[in-house]
């Protein structure tokens, strides 16, 4: 953030305070933008909530860019190539510098992995068996005599699904 740019978010930040306005005039770098939408205020602990416009998936959104990326690339620093920006809180509507950090896709998935926040095995709202019937069906197979598609008629799923079990690939 260079001493200009800094003077300028100041301005429209001031300009938007004053005025209102419900969206930014047309013609505003993203910084700008995020300064024009800036929270009054922000809390120095907690969240800072994005309060322009929001993406289908929550995410603040600005003009075709993420409100948390514009947050990180002005107060946090450079988003290398092939990173993503990540959220300590798990908010995506968060803007807050301190929650956010940059990382790789697969740091991302890991963090959601290790926070519970995504669904897996009988917990995902889609599942069909659950973890005891898995284990049940590895026994069975393992134990020989019966085939993977009489194992997938006696629980209602595929023999895909069966060979994916048995294999550990589910």
């Amino acid at each position: 953030l260079t001493w200009g740019e800094s003077v300028s978010i100041t301005f429209f930040l001031r300009q938007a305070r004053l005025t209102r306005r419900k969206s930014p005039p047309a013609g505003l770098t993203p910084a700008e933008i995020f300064a024009w939408w800036q929270p009054d205020d922000p809390p120095l602990e907690g969240c800072w909530d994005w309060p322009g416009p929001k993406s289908g998936n929550g995410y603040g959104k600005m003009s075709g860019f993420y409100a948390h990326r514009i947050a990180h690339e002005l107060f946090v620093g450079p988003i290398p190539d092939g990173h993503v920006v990540r959220h300590s809180c798990d908010r995506p509507i968060c803007v807050q510098p301190a929650h956010l950090s940059h990382g790789t896709q697969r740091d991302n998935v890991d963090d959601a992995m290790s926070r519970d926040r995504i669904r897996r095995h009988e917990r995902h709202g889609r599942a069909k068996l659950t973890e005891e019937q898995v284990a049940e069906i590895r026994y069975r197979y393992s134990a020989g005599g019966v085939t993977q598609r009489e194992l997938g008629d006696e629980f209602g799923v595929g023999d895909q699904m069966i060979s994916r079990i048995v294999r550990n690939r589910n």
